[in-house]
């Protein structure tokens, strides 16, 4: 994931990402709180990730994925938590 500076992006300058933070497993969607609103909150990232079959035990016909929430409040990007989501996450609130 990367955070990056979007009005150093649109004038051309060549550092506009703030910072990079990697995620375990391959990422399906992206939630940030508010971000489908005109107010995002912006402190909090929400990786829904997919293909993380190896982090769980079966509890059925499927398997949990994983999901991770990133603190993207600060200068630097923390991971906060990774813990299992059903399968197929799409959306978060």
């Amino acid at each position: 994931v990367v955070k990056w500076n979007i009005d150093k992006a649109v004038k051309g300058d060549p550092d506009y990402i703030v910072d990079r933070i990697n995620v375990h497993y391959n990422i399906g969607h992206l939630q940030a709180v508010g971000g489908d609103s005109t107010r995002p909150a912006g402190d909090y990232l929400l990786a829904l990730n997919k293909l993380s079959k190896d982090q769980y035990l079966p509890v059925g016909p499927d398997l949990p994925e994983n999901q991770e929430i990133i603190d993207i409040s600060g200068e630097q990007m923390k991971m906060l938590a990774s813990f299992p989501t059903p399968p197929e996450p799409h959306d978060a609130t």
